[in-house]
């Protein structure tokens, strides 16, 4: 799967291999730590004029959302075909859209346990900044903005922020921790109900 983030240019993509039994809610996962987001926020992925969300036990509401839970469906029922695409929400708030491109499938003979980074290009933006229009001013103080300005933002994001830098090797030992990483997640959602 091809994963580009929408409305940045030069582009920020991943290039990722999942099997065909990961869900979409486990691909979810895999994109969360392949782009460099910290999956703070709500995701939708819409494939054929289906949107397949997660759906939490607290929502009351499910019966009357028009969604798929994420959770129940895997790549294999999709029965993508190579150059279909469809399309992935992260952070309802900022909106970071990105576009999947299923490639290929590979024979089973080439199975393999965990998902894979194999390619990618740029550092994602940073949580929270603003979307697209946030990002793009965040770049230009840091570039060339006053310097009280670009103080804060490097006090916000608690280090220098590369927009050219992406590390595959790094991404990858992330991807061979994603249980933890699950774990993790779950541990900081149950904090925030409490």
């Amino acid at each position: 799967l091809k994963i580009v983030l929408q409305g940045v240019a030069p582009p920020v993509w991943r290039r990722v291999r999942v099997t065909d039994h990961t869900t979409l809610h486990g691909l979810h996962e895999v994109i969360q730590i392949a782009m460099g987001w910290t999956n703070s926020h709500l995701y939708e992925f819409r494939i054929d004029n289906q949107t397949y969300q997660t759906v939490y036990e607290e929502d009351d509401n499910f019966e009357e959302n028009q969604f798929i839970d994420g959770g129940t469906v895997t790549i294999e029922r999709l029965l993508l075909i190579p150059g279909q695409q469809f399309k992935y929400l992260y952070d309802f708030g900022d909106s970071w859209k990105h576009t999947i491109t299923f490639e290929k499938s590979e024979p089973s003979s080439k199975n393999f346990a965990e998902p894979v980074c194999i390619d990618g290009a740029l550092s994602c933006p940073p949580e929270d900044c603003g979307g697209i229009g946030g990002y793009y001013e965040m770049l230009n103080v840091l570039k060339s903005g006053d310097k009280k300005k670009k103080q804060e933002y490097i006090t916000w994001l608690g280090k220098k922020f590369d927009p050219d830098f992406f590390d595959k090797k790094k991404v990858n030992k992330e991807l061979k921790k994603i249980d933890e990483w699950i774990v993790e997640w779950f541990a900081d959602e149950e904090d925030d109900l409490i």
